[in-house]
């Protein structure tokens, strides 16, 4: 008689193909010893390594977050400022604030200006995506300035005074030229001639920087890319001053057939409709009234020989960024996804203040309000297609 010999019968068990498949190669003999040995690709992870582009623009998304969280910060601290003792005041630097008043005086300087520094991988990041030159030159801008503001803050040496201000109202005609474009690209007719934007999908290439000063081919060529996509934001420029005119007219006939009834919707700069023009209009008044601030200084400023010239130019300032808010509004409202409840809430706290820059109550309050823009520009970083991936 044959014994067979009892082999212990191993359960099956309904398993993973994941885990049956780990089991498998936890009990295959390793070629060199026999034992069983795991396979080094068992581990391996299905997630694709992140490009360099994809890299830049995560990162310019939380650089933006975080500018808007500060520009909060500042703007309360503005407002708690405006209401303190030798706070009402507008001063050119921070450290002529005195007493309690020169806490919140140094946060709020310093905050704005750290945030103005970090937001600029944001904005870039942002016209990037958007393909439009003249949003990344605004944060080139936007970076300098507040990088300057910042340190100098730090050092009780600076602050933001009726110059400062006027660069950091100048600096966003070029980023509104740009918005222009977007909302004609994303908005209206598909036509080629309406599309107006640029591929600066270089900018975010390592190898672009590493090559830019060689005296190599490659070199010359990133080197005129650049200047291209300098002068395509003056080109920018130059369309929003050349439809201005045309513009207030459709403006004025659109007005008029709304009173008389022919019209039933709003006229376009301020209805809830995107509006190219609502931008081109903005960006031309903010270089119309930033420019004498720019160029006179304290001169304008609240307590100026020449103040009341300084309000008319805040007038024509708050005027640029009410047509901006505007199209931004409208915007988000049409878009709606979680950018739009921050810009209809932080919109008009910013179209407040704006027009009365030179008092730190409402330049707390515009500040603000600017907060839900930057959050606008920072999920900018993660649209595809002009919607949000």
């Amino acid at each position: 008689m044959t014994i067979q010999p009892e082999i212990p019968v191993r359960p099956e068990l309904n398993l993973s193909p994941e885990i049956t498949r780990l089991h498998q190669d936890f009990f295959k003999p390793s070629v060199n010893t026999g034992l069983p040995v795991l396979s080094s690709g068992v581990y391996k992870s299905d997630k694709k390594e992140k490009t360099s582009s994809e890299k830049f623009f995560e990162f310019a998304f939380w650089t933006g977050i975080a500018a808007a969280a500060l520009q909060v910060v500042s703007g309360v601290s503005f407002m708690v400022l405006s209401r303190m003792k030798g706070g009402k005041e507008k001063f050119e630097k921070a450290s002529h604030y005195k007493g309690k008043a020169a806490l919140p005086a140094k946060i709020a300087f310093t905050t704005l200006g750290v945030s103005y520094a970090i937001c600029a991988p944001s904005t870039a990041g942002a016209g990037i995506n958007a393909q439009q030159p003249g949003i990344v030159l605004h944060s080139i801008i936007a970076g300098l300035l507040g990088g300057g503001i910042g340190l100098l803050t730090i050092l009780n040496k600076g602050g933001v005074g009726t110059r400062a201000k006027g660069w950091l109202s100048l600096m966003y005609a070029p980023l509104f030229a740009g918005f222009a474009n977007k909302i004609g690209n994303d908005f209206y007719s598909k036509d080629s001639k309406q599309t107006r934007k640029m591929d600066i999908n270089f900018m975010t290439e390592k190898s672009t920087y590493e090559n830019f000063f060689s005296v190599n081919k490659k070199g010359k060529e990133l080197r005129k890319k650049f200047w291209d996509s300098f002068l395509f934001s003056l080109d920018d420029m130059k369309l929003a001053f050349n439809s201005i005119g045309r513009t207030m007219l459709k403006t004025f006939k659109q007005t008029g057939d709304y009173i008389t009834q022919k019209r039933k919707e709003l006229p376009e700069i301020i209805s809830i409709k995107p509006s190219r023009e609502s931008m081109w209009l903005g960006s031309s008044l903010i270089v119309l009234g930033s420019l004498p601030k720019v160029l006179f200084g304290s001169m304008l400023g609240k307590n100026g020989k020449w103040s009341k010239a300084g309000l008319g130019a805040d007038f024509m300032i708050g005027a640029g960024f009410l047509f901006d808010t505007l199209g931004m509004m409208s915007v988000a409202n049409a878009n709606d996804d979680s950018r739009k409840i921050p810009m209809l809430i932080g919109g008009p706290m910013r179209i407040i203040g704006d027009f009365r820059q030179e008092e730190n109550l409402f330049y707390g309050l515009r500040t603000i309000g600017g907060a839900a823009i930057e959050y606008y520009y920072a999920l900018m970083n993660k649209e595809k297609d002009g919607k949000l991936s």
